[in-house]
Parts: structure tokens; C-alpha cells; sequence
């Protein structure tokens, strides 16, 4: 099987396939707020925090964690950074996507959810070779994605992630485009790690998309069933093997993006992405 490198900025949806884990049988993660505690007299009863942003446990402190209805402010805003994003062309197959598609920056904006966000994200300068990336309707090196829901997720080591897909077709398209003739759907879903806000109420969550050690996959298997990364990497090949065979693959884990190649070329490649985003809002803390 033949690999070819795909280079580009993305939060969620350019060329990204991901088998990703969750951790045991817990409470689902959500996001609470930090809100002040009802004072008696001159002690505060419920009182659980002696800080603002509920990070220092203190019995019978000024504050405690609301539920996310208690929230001030849902909003949220996302920029981001570079991103590699990795395919594999199966052996024999007519057409090679060939170069770099690649964005100069992203911004979004989307509102926060008790269990994740839902959200839209614009990049600009993207291309492919000499060639300007476009989604329908938008000028030459914009590409939009779909609307799209986030819902947080318990990973491996106590780490918590957030599984995205289209908000109003799971399992559909997270983002078209047209590269002068290359056209590529990314269908599916991905999940990233979420950093901050889990010891304190943080204002800025990271969203973080981590390649495997062989390219092939995001670093976790979601759910946790018995997959190791190895194996992940296995399905990973089987699916776009059957998929090229005209076989409707049966994949073991329910997380999986792929990209659908048309016009120049002809593909169904699953791929991978590594990439960091951060979104701002209201600050929150993820319990559970």
C-alpha cells in the first residue's frame, strides 16, 4: 500500500480518519460553571472552592461548581494553528492524489453545550500545490466546514476528548471542497484530547489531534473495547481495502473519517491529522 503525505490546517475535517478509546464506565464528562455559594449568615454551608474558578478545594469556601444552565455566557470562539494529515493510496489504484493541501489560519465560532459544543469553522489560504482550495460558494482558498458537534468523552489515563462529527447527519460529510478540479468530501468523524479545564474552570480549552506513531490513526481506540493501536492501525488498512474492493467495510470501532477524492483523481483513502485548535468562552470546568 502506497502513502502519500497530506499537509494542511484543520480542526476537524481535512483527510482525517480516527479509532479512538474511551475509558470505562463513569459519568459521562460535562462542563460546569464556577458560581458563588449561598451565604448564611457569615458562613457559606455549600461552600466547596475558596477561588473563583473552583481549583482550590476549600469546605465551606465562597464557591462551588453550577450546573452549565447557571452559566453567564454559552459563546465561544476557535482559532488554530498547523496541522499534518497523513492517507494511503491502496495498491493499484488508477488515480494518485499527488501534493500538499495546506490553510494559512482558521477562526470559528459555535456555542458550548453541559456535554461538548456545536460549532463552524472557516479556513483561508488553503491550496493544494499551486492550486487554491474552495467550498461551494465561498472565494478562491476559503474552505467551511459543515456545522459541527463536539461531545466530550472519557479517554485512556483519566484524559478526556472530545468526538466530533456533522451536527445534523452523524457519520455525513464535516467538510467539501474543490481544489481547481481535485475534489475531496471528508465524511465521517474524529476525536482530539481536550486539555485544560479539568483542575480549575479554564476560559480556554484546547482541542488537541494527535496522529499515531505510524500515521495511521488519532492515539486512542473509541470506545475501549479490546483494541490495541496495532490493531486500530489493522482496521484502518482493512477499511480502505474493502472500500476499494467495492465491499461495504464493516469497521470495529465507531469513530472513523475518510475522504472521498474525485475528479482528477479517484480515492477513498482513510487519514489521519494532527493538529491543535483553542476555543474561548465562558470559563468552565469538565467534571466527570
Amino acid at each position: 500500500m502506497k502513502r502519500i503525505s497530506i499537509v494542511g490546517l484543520c480542526l476537524v475535517a481535512m483527510f482525517a480518519m480516527s479509532a479512538v478509546a474511551a475509558g470505562t464506565a463513569s459519568a459521562a464528562p460535562e462542563l460546569k460553571t464556577c458560581v458563588k455559594a449561598e451565604k448564611v449568615g457569615k458562613v457559606y454551608p455549600t461552600g466547596e472552592f475558596s477561588d473563583k474558578y473552583c481549583g482550590k478545594a476549600e469546605a465551606g469556601g465562597k464557591y462551588k461548581l453550577g450546573s452549565f444552565s447557571e452559566a453567564k455566557k454559552t459563546g465561544l470562539k476557535i482559532k488554530g494553528g498547523a496541522g499534518a494529515n497523513f492517507s494511503w493510496i491502496p495498491t493499484g489504484y488508477p488515480g494518485t492524489p499527488t501534493g500538499a493541501t495546506e490553510c494559512t489560519g482558521e477562526k470559528g465560532e459555535g456555542t458550548y453545550t453541559a456535554t461538548g459544543a456545536t460549532f463552524k469553522v472557516e479556513y483561508k489560504g488553503c491550496h493544494n500545490g499551486a492550486k487554491k482550495c474552495a467550498s461551494a460558494g465561498s472565494k478562491a482558498g476559503v474552505v467551511v466546514d459543515e456545522e459541527l458537534k463536539g461531545t466530550l468523552v472519557d479517554l485512556p489515563s483519566g484524559k478526556v476528548g472530545i468526538d466530533i462529527a456533522n451536527a445534523a447527519h452523524p457519520g455525513s460529510t464535516l467538510a467539501a471542497y474543490n481544489c481547481e478540479g481535485l475534489v475531496v468530501d471528508a465524511i465521517g468523524g474524529v476525536i482530539g484530547e481536550v486539555q485544560g479545564g479539568r483542575t480549575e474552570a479554564s476560559k480556554t480549552l484546547d482541542f488537541n489531534f494527535t496522529t499515531g506513531p505510524k500515521k495511521v490513526q488519532q492515539q486512542w481506540t473509541y470506545p475501549l473495547t479490546t483494541l490495541s493501536e496495532e490493531e486500530g492501525d489493522k482496521e484502518a488498512y482493512k477499511f480502505v481495502e474493502e472500500t476499494f474492493e467495492g465491499k461495504t467495510p464493516v469497521a470495529k470501532t465507531p469513530t472513523i473519517l475518510y475522504s472521498v477524492i474525485s475528479g482528477e483523481a479517484e480515492a477513498t483513502l482513510p487519514s489521519t491529522q494532527g493538529s491543535k485548535s483553542e476555543a474561548k468562552g465562558e470559563a468552565f470546568k469538565i467534571v466527570g
